[in-house]
């Protein structure tokens, strides 16, 4: 579990770590 901090809110997000960071914020956010 990664921990994202987006326009001041705190985001706790279950993805794999190798994946990368714009599929995250497009698909878990």
């Amino acid at each position: 579990m990664l921990k994202l901090t987006v326009n001041d809110r705190v985001y706790d997000v279950d993805v794999e770590p190798e994946m990368p960071l714009l599929w995250v914020l497009r698909d878990h956010l």
